[in-house]
């Protein structure tokens, strides 16, 4: 055995002392850091003995399993992207002491995220934002995100019905011509509101707790505490009228009495509208089920 291969098995039986783990686990892990961060023995090592510290090791290798189980869903799981020691060892460290499952799921998804090269590289912040996420918060966001794809959906039903009328004749688009331009028209006018920002999509916050209720007996105040720490952390804003594209003649402007308040129910918002941020979209798109 080469100086080399004798000081990495000592190092490894070394750490498994340590964390009281057997070498095929530690083997394991070792492999799995070597692959996703392109990190040599000693870096890899060095890795190993940096989230060790934290223990835990069942939920870390139960990380491991899921990332590997989100890899494998895809179709070219082997190709990925390196993922940086400064995304990868928080992602560790912060899974280790996640008691909550989904949660935890949600650390594999970012992870996986990360390794994936078809998409956007996830901004670091993702990490502090789950940090300070509760149940209550991944509920009341994912709810959110329902209510924008349903006004958004509803958007481009009434753009397609738009564009059916105007290029309709009085027996129907009979014209091929006419149809393949209103075909156009229907995929150019679909590309346009995918790109449309979610300020664009604002949604009542009594409806968004009425959907949540639904799921389960959760207390007003408790809504309104994950409101506001959705808020802080600025996956979703308060939309004054002068801030969102209604019309101001618009009907709903006139459910809020003078101070702002919701005249249904004042305790739900001081505002009338909340919308995603664009931070919250695209954290929702990478990292929520």
């Amino acid at each position: 055995m080469t100086d080399g291969l004798l000081k990495t098995a000592n190092s490894i039986q070394g750490l498994s002392r340590t964390t009281g783990l057997d070498i095929g686990t530690l083997d394991r892990a070792g492999r799995f850091i070597s692959n996703v961060m392109k990190k040599d023995i000693a870096e890899t090592l060095d890795i190993l003995y940096e989230i060790s510290r934290f223990r835990r090791w069942d939920r870390q290798i139960n990380l491991i399993e899921k990332i590997e189980t989100l890899l494998d869903k895809k179709k070219n799981s082997n190709h990925i992207r390196p993922i940086k020691s400064k995304m990868a060892i928080p992602i560790f460290k912060s899974a280790a002491l996640e008691d909550q499952e989904e949660l935890h799921d949600i650390w594999a998804r970012l992870f996986a995220a990360a390794l994936d090269p078809d998409i956007v590289s996830p901004r670091y912040v993702f990490i502090d934002i789950i940090r300070q996420l509760e149940i209550i918060d991944l509920k009341t966001l994912n709810t959110c995100y329902e209510a924008f794809l349903l006004k958004k959906e509803e958007r481009r039903t009434k753009e397609r019905k738009r564009i059916m009328e105007m290029y309709r004749t009085d027996h129907g688009i009979e014209d091929s011509n006419r149809a393949k331009a209103a075909a156009r028209v229907f995929m150019e006018t679909d590309s346009r509101i995918a790109e449309e920002p979610p300020l664009n999509y604002p949604c009542c916050p009594a409806k968004i707790l009425k959907s949540i209720l639904k799921s389960g007996k959760i207390k007003e105040n408790v809504y309104q505490a994950s409101m506001d720490n959705l808020i802080r952390q600025n996956l979703i804003i308060r939309c004054t009228p002068q801030q969102h594209p209604l019309k101001k003649n618009d009907s709903r402007l006139n459910k809020t009495n003078k101070t702002g308040l919701n005249k249904i129910n004042p305790r739900i918002s001081d505002h009338f509208t909340i919308c995603l941020t664009a931070l919250g979209l695209s954290f929702i798109e990478t990292c929520l089920p």
